[in-house]
């Protein structure tokens, strides 16, 4: 738990940060780092995390955890969306199934090229996933599906992470949907 109070704190910076470059924004004043970053992705650019957890949270009866995030971090660019709540595991299936083909077919419908059908393996993901969203939870415990693309050199996956929450997975389910990616490194640098 320690690690996720510090990725926290560290994700919280990162946001302050950001505050603090659109005020100077709002004021008028040049900031070079508030420009958009070379070499995002038009499927990065599309993603919208709050519309995303806007059209889903209701499908929970009750929502304990709904959030959105953005961050850039160790060179990575992400985009999250957490969704906890009540939810038959039947309903959360056509859940989980609409999301994944809303995500995929957004895919194919932006430029990036997809290497490849959704992958339900969970094993080799990356594992900043798992201690971020899930720091309680055997990786063993956690479903999901995910897919990479790539758009010239920029290199991303969409993830999804589910997990049954409760006795017999029938008193609710966390989902995550993360959307990250490596932005183009200018030459020479």
């Amino acid at each position: 738990m320690p690690l996720r109070l510090l990725l926290c704190l560290i994700l919280s910076l990162i946001w302050a940060a950001g505050c603090q470059k659109s005020a100077k924004q709002a004021e008028g004043k040049p900031d070079s780092e508030t420009a958009k970053p070379a070499g995002q992705s038009a499927l990065y650019d599309q993603f919208d995390p709050s519309k995303f957890r806007e059209k889903y949270s209701p499908k929970f009866s009750r929502v304990s955890n709904a959030s959105d995030f953005s961050a850039r971090a160790s060179g990575d660019i992400f985009k999250s969306v957490e969704i906890q709540g009540d939810i038959s595991k039947e309903q959360f299936q056509k859940v989980f199934e609409s999301v994944q083909a809303e995500l995929f077919n957004l895919a194919k419908s932006s430029p990036v090229t997809i290497d490849g059908q959704p992958n339900s393996a969970i094993k080799g993901r990356p594992e900043w996933l798992f201690k971020m969203y899930f720091s309680d939870a055997k990786p063993d415990s956690l479903h999901g599906s995910h897919f990479t693309y790539s758009q010239g050199p920029i290199q991303g996956a969409v993830e999804i992470l589910t997990q049954a929450l409760g006795e017999e997975y029938n008193f609710g389910w966390k989902m995550v949907v993360v959307l990250h990616e490596k932005p183009q490194i200018e030459a020479g640098k």
